[in-house]
């Protein structure tokens, strides 16, 4: 086992409060099922990173922040376009703004393949 195994819980903290950052600047938050999808996608990117002895490695760890704020910001955009027909939508308040999980789905369709992620 690498000597780095323990700092994963940490950064898979990091990346998912980072995720809900990106989110909540937005006007959007996850729902609960989106949530545990979500944190279990940082997860095993996380468990990737550590597989492959990456974790002090600067360069793979942003590449994986910024790989998150690319998802994110694709599952927002995909919940305004799916949103965007329904008039009171624009209207509601930004706490209504729910981002779940087969926008997450989607978006990876997107999104992969991105390492550490897929």
């Amino acid at each position: 086992m690498s000597a780095t195994a323990p700092l994963r819980p940490e950064l898979s903290g990091d990346l998912w409060r980072y995720a809900q950052g990106i989110a909540g600047a937005r006007g959007f938050q996850f729902s609960n099922e989106c949530a545990v999808d979500m944190r279990t996608f940082i997860d095993l990117g996380v468990a990737t990173l550590v597989r492959d002895d990456a974790l002090l490695d600067t360069t793979k760890v942003s590449g994986a922040k910024d790989g998150i704020s690319k998802l994110v910001g694709k599952m927002i955009e995909l919940a305004v376009e799916e949103q965007v027909s329904q008039t009171s939508y624009a209207t509601e308040s930004t706490s209504a703004r729910i981002l779940h999980e087969h926008m997450l789905f989607n978006a990876r369709g997107w999104f992969c393949p991105c390492y550490p992620f897929c």
